[in-house]
């Protein structure tokens, strides 16, 4: 692919990335972008005077990704929100703080490793939101439906859709990612 001349529209993270690696197998890259600023969903908001993000806000994965990569070339001011004091309101105004959801985050993944299984077994691939319901009728999780339905929003956010859209076979597999 060397002395090949690119145009690559979009200098959202993945047009950045196509060009990084277009550029390092030695093509010469252009890279195109409508907008006034790179990133795409990457970008902070500081017009408040504190950061609110516009869109894509949490680098997730594990150190060998692209945006760890990015993150660690350019060195950007990250905050670490692990242990920030989060609270989280249901739609009836009840309030939960991240300390009270870890448990049920932990049955949460040990159902959608439960649903993983089961999907290997399975021939016909469902819904995640189908899977999980077939589990919990199993009996042998218990998670009330206001915490499943938080995690399932969270879940959601990571995903970027609900998860009765979701592949219960494949909603994982770009997990690097």
């Amino acid at each position: 692919m060397k002395n090949k001349n690119i145009c690559i529209i979009g200098a959202g993270i993945a047009g950045l990335a196509a060009a990084r690696q277009l550029k390092a197998s030695g093509c010469k890259v252009t890279l195109l972008e409508g907008r006034n600023y790179i990133g795409g969903r990457i970008k902070t908001d500081y017009s408040l005077g504190v950061p609110f993000p516009m869109g894509a806000a949490f680098v997730h994965g594990d150190s060998n990704s692209f945006i760890s990569q990015l993150v660690q070339e350019h060195n950007p001011k990250l905050y670490d929100f692990s242990k920030a004091p989060t609270i989280i309101f249901d739609d009836n105004k009840n309030t939960y703080t991240t300390t009270q959801l870890s448990n049920t985050k932990n049955c949460f993944e040990q159902i959608l490793k439960r649903s993983k299984q089961l999907m290997r077994l399975k021939y016909k691939d469902t819904s995640l939101l189908e899977s999980i319901d077939h589990i919990l009728k199993e009996g042998a999780y218990q998670i009330n439906e206001t915490e499943l339905r938080w995690e399932l929003l969270y879940l959601s956010l990571f995903t970027g859709i609900e998860a009765k859209f979701l592949s219960a076979k494949h909603w994982d597999q770009m997990e690097d990612y």
